[in-house]
């Protein structure tokens, strides 16, 4: 029974151990104050100002407006579009 729970001691202490290390090692790890401020290269960024607007596809209400910003939803070939 003793050596039960040694072995459920040392387990225990193992976990919290790892779980000390691994949170003082991501806290030394710089978190962006902006939401933005980790942005790269590859974002874009619109407003709707710089998109071209024209009017919805037949099965949207009359009225509704879209604009494509990449792709075509018009091809035939399975090719992304937003």
């Amino acid at each position: 029974m003793k050596n039960r729970r040694t072995k459920a001691l040392a387990i225990v202490t193992l976990i919290l151990t790892s779980l000390g290390i691994a949170a003082t090692a991501r806290a030394q790890h710089p978190m962006p104050s902006r939401l933005d401020a980790g942005a790269t290269a590859d974002v874009l960024r619109l407003t709707p100002d710089a998109l071209t607007w024209t009017d919805g596809p037949a099965m949207l209400p009359p009225g509704a407006r879209m604009a494509l910003i990449e792709g075509s939803p018009s091809q035939r070939v399975r090719s992304p579009f937003a």
